[in-house]
């Protein structure tokens, strides 16, 4: 199986099938899912900005997405927004497109 770590983004795959928590190897964080699963949220937010003439104007929905992401994160607005910034770039908005998908008005 394979996990991402939400943090530093670092992928392996498990070594031990027995450990009962997952941890990062590079920077120790327990934020960590499996691969598919963020994966899985890459795809439905890709389908939302693909879907919309206003990406993301369905905003509850793409929070709803990504809510079993971000409530693995320790509270951090950093932590978040840099989870939101590496999900939307593996859902194929570009950087310099970025700022218009994060800003908040």
């Amino acid at each position: 199986m394979e996990y991402i770590c939400l943090l530093c983004f670092h992928r392996w795959h498990e070594r031990m099938d027995t450990a009962k928590e997952r941890q990062c190897s590079r920077c120790k964080s327990r934020a960590v899912v499996e691969y598919q699963q963020f994966e899985s949220a890459v795809n439905e937010i890709r389908h939302i900005i693909s879907s919309s003439e206003r990406p993301l104007a369905s905003i509850s929905k793409a929070v709803g997405v990504m809510s079993p992401l971000t409530s693995r994160v320790r509270p951090g607005p950093l932590r978040v927004i840099r989870l939101w910034r590496k999900v939307l770039q593996e859902a194929g908005v570009k950087e310099n497109e970025l700022d218009v998908y994060l800003e908040v008005k």
